[in-house]
This record gives structure tokens, C-alpha cells and sequence, in this order.
């Protein structure tokens, strides 16, 4: 029995089936050159860079290379045990044993790439899920922003306020749109804000002796909803709302919540901003000249260059913040909190540091000419350089040995009393008294 007079179970010559596949293998290949052949006018398409064509050839060599190795391979892999002509039982037992693995491994093969192929759908699947889950999001993310902004432009009060709020649910839901958000409200807010309101004078008639009183118009609840926002989101993403050159107009901003607003050049004069959270603001050169800014937060502001004569700011936190070049000239600071400011080339010509802490600022060229710093703390400060300074300012204030003061202060008899008299008053866990008893 020879190997082309062998069998499969359908009881067709296994040189038929061989037939057969090379058929087919031919189809396959013709239909792939009909499938990618060059339509006129186009650009050749190289065949081989598309992935289905590559698993086509794959499979069409794979199926060639198991035919021919299922037809010869028992005797190439035990010629020496397999009879070439006249086979007995003994080659057909080897020969079936030899087919039923090799058709095995094939089988365990296609198996394996049938799961490859289905993770790899899955995969795809999921992709493409994903890609339309994305995409309705973001309709229904443009469809809620174009709902806010109707709201915005209510004339009615509830629903400005809930476009608002609207808009920062949208903020934390999509970050890549919550920049077009603060620009957004940031624009509302400076509309806002530039209607020019005039302050009104009233008088009291329980106090009619004392004069007018200047009335401000309360901020709207809307506009104060927007900044109390943008602050949120500010200190959350630091994202800066642009509020540059914007102007009160004779609105009362009391405790408004501007924490890392960029407010460059803002027009703020007699500005009412108690309470306010001004925290790492930027407010170079703005406008800031008899402000109210008792008790606002503005720590690590910068104020570089920033005009604020007159400015009141008692108890106002201004540590770490930014003041160089700054005209803090008459402006009321007491008990302010100033550690680690820089006062570089600042003037503070009558200004009014009472209790003021000053500890660790930079006083480099800042000009403290009939400045009040009655115990003001100056531990750590360096004085060398500033300008305007007296014997008699020092005396008034709380001066330790880490204080750096100009020689001929530090030289006179009642500043090293009184540097002594502070050095003992806080080793003993006490306030010095104040200067000059």
C-alpha cells in the first residue's frame, strides 16, 4: 500500500483532498488579486500592507504546509520504521498515530487563534463602545452648556443663578471644557462689574451730626454666585479667571471669594473688599487707593507695582504676598500679617504698621518715612537698606538681636535697651511693653 493509495475516513485518495485544497488555496488566492486589484485612477495599493490579505496568505500557507506534511510526514519523521511500498498493519498504526496528533496540534491551533481572534474583536468591540459612549457625553455636555448659557441670559434671577451652578457641574464633569467655563463666567462677572453704579450718600437721622454716609449697592447674587465659583475652581484646577482692569462701579464686594483671579490693572478705588479671599491674586499695578481690605486674605498675592495709598487694612493677611514697588503711603495696616512678604522698593511714607507682623519681610530700599511701627514685630527683618528710617521708629517697635538694622541705629544706646528689653520680655514667655516706657 502506497502513500497516495491511503485514505481519510470519507473514503476519498488522499491525493483527491490534496486536490481539492490546492483548489481552494487557489480561489482564495485569486479572490484576494480581484479584491485589491488597482482601480483606474488610483494609487496602486500595495496588497501585502493590509492585514486581512497578510492573514489570507498566512492561512493559505499554513493549510498547503499541513497537507504536505500530513501526507509525507510519517516518513520523514520515521522513514527508517515506515515501509515506502507494501505497508503493513505495523506502518499504518505509526502512520494513523502520526496524523491523529499532527491533526490534534492543528485543531489545539486554530483553537487558540479562534480565542486571539475573539479577544481581539472583544477589545475592539469595547473601543468602539467606548468611543460612543465619549461621543454621547459630549453631546449631552454640549447640550447642557448651551441650555446654561440661556439661562445666563435670563432676565430672571433663579435661573441666572442656576445656568451658574449649572456651569460648574459641567466644570467637574468634563475637565477639557471647564476652561471655556471660567472664561465664561469670568466674562459675566466683568459685564457685570462695568455697569457703573454710583455710591449714594444717605444720612442718618439718629446720627445726622456725624455727616453723609456712603451707601453701596449690594452685589447680585448672581454676579457673587459666579466669583464664589470661580474661586472653587480656581483652588481646585488653578484655572485664573480673567478679571483684568475690571471696576467695581460702587458695588460692595465684601467677603467675594477672587482667589487666584487675575486681576491686573483693576480699577478698585475705595474698593469694599472686607473679608475678601484674595489668596495668590494677581493684581499688578491695579488700582487699590482707600480700599476697604479689613480682614481679606491675600496671602501670596501679588501687588507688584500696585497703587494702594490710604488703603485699609487692618488685620488683613498679606503674608508671602508680593509687594514690590508697591505705594502703601498713609494705608492703615494694623495688626496685618506681613511675615515674609517682599517689600522691595515699596513706599510706605505715614504708614500705619501698628502690631503689624513683620517678621522675616524685605524692606530692601522701601522708604518708611513717618512710618508708625509701634510694636511691630521686626524679628528677622532686614532693615539695612531701607530708607526713612529713625532711631525713635525702632524704639516703638518690637526689635530683637535677629533684627538687621542699619549701623547707626543699631548703635544707639535706646535701641540696644530696647532690643534687650524685647530679648528679655520673650524669654520670659511675655509681651515686650510698649516702646518708649
Amino acid at each position: 500500500m502506497s502513500p497516495a493509495a491511503l485514505s481519510w475516513p470519507s473514503g476519498l485518495p488522499l491525493t483527491t483532498w490534496v486536490w481539492i485544497i490546492e483548489g481552494l488555496v487557489a480561489l482564495l488566492l485569486a479572490w484576494v488579486a480581484i479584491r485589491f486589484r488597482r482601480p483606474q485612477g488610483r494609487r496602486r495599493e500595495n496588497p501585502l500592507r493590509n492585514r486581512a490579505v497578510r492573514a489570507s496568505l498566512l492561512i493559505a500557507v499554513g493549510a498547503v504546509a499541513f497537507v504536505v506534511v500530513f501526507w509525507r510526514g510519517p516518513w520523514w519523521f520515521d522513514s527508517a520504521h515506515i515501509r515506502s511500498r507494501a505497508l503493513q498493519p505495523a506502518d499504518g498504526v505509526v502512520i494513523t498515530g502520526f496524523r491523529t496528533g499532527l491533526v490534534a496540534l492543528a485543531a489545539g491551533i486554530i483553537a487558540g487563534a479562534g480565542l486571539y481572534y475573539t479577544h481581539r474583536s472583544h477589545l475592539h468591540t469595547v473601543s468602539k463602545d467606548r468611543e460612543q459612549a465619549d461621543l454621547t457625553r459630549e453631546g449631552q455636555v454640549t447640550g447642557r452648556y448651551v441650555e446654561a448659557i440661556k439661562l445666563l441670559a435670563s432676565d430672571k434671577i433663579h435661573e441666572r443663578l442656576g445656568g451658574i451652578y449649572s456651569l460648574e457641574r459641567i466644570m467637574r464633569d468634563s475637565g477639557k471644557d471647564s476652561a471655556t467655563v471660567v472664561e465664561v463666567l469670568a466674562a459675566y462677572v466683568r459685564t457685570s462689574l462695568d455697569k457703573h453704579v454710583e455710591a449714594r450718600s444717605v444720612i442718618d437721622p439718629d446720627s445726622a451730626a456725624a455727616g453723609p454716609v456712603t451707601v453701596l449697592k449690594p452685589l447680585k447674587e448672581p454676579v457673587r454666585a459666579a466669583l464664589n465659583v470661580l474661586g472653587r475652581n480656581t483652588a481646585q484646577r488653578n484655572r485664573r479667571p480673567d478679571l483684568r482692569s475690571i471696576k467695581t462701579g460702587g458695588r460692595d464686594l465684601s467677603e467675594a471669594d477672587l482667589r487666584g483671579a487675575w486681576m491686573t490693572k483693576a480699577q478698585l478705588t475705595d474698593a469694599h473688599l472686607r473679608g475678601a479671599k484674595l489668596q495668590e491674586a494677581i493684581l499688578e499695578d491695579a488700582v487699590l487707593a482707600g480700599a476697604q481690605l479689613e480682614k481679606a486674605d491675600l496671602t501670596r498675592a501679588n501687588l507688584k507695582g500696585a497703587w494702594m495709598q490710604d488703603a485699609h487694612m487692618l488685620k488683613a493677611v498679606l503674608r508671602y504676598a508680593k509687594l514690590t514697588e508697591a505705594t502703601l503711603n498713609k494705608a492703615k495696616l494694623p495688626y496685618a500679617d506681613l511675615t515674609g512678604a517682599d517689600l522691595t522698593g515699596a513706599e510706605l511714607k505715614g504708614a500705619n504698621l501698628f502690631h503689624a507682623d513683620l517678621t522675616t519681610v524685605r524692606l530692601i530700599r522701601a522708604d518708611l518715612k513717618h512710618a508708625t511701627l509701634t510694636m511691630a514685630d521686626l524679628e528677622k527683618t532686614d532693615l539695612t537698606e531701607t530708607e526713612g528710617l529713625t532711631a525713635e521708629q525702632i524704639h516703638q517697635a518690637k526689635v530683637y538681636t535677629s533684627t538687621n538694622l542699619p549701623p547707626d541705629i543699631a548703635g544707639d544706646p535706646q535701641v540696644r535697651a530696647r532690643i534687650a528689653q524685647c530679648e528679655a520680655a520673650r524669654a520670659a514667655g511675655e509681651e515686650p511693653p510698649t516702646g518708649g516706657r
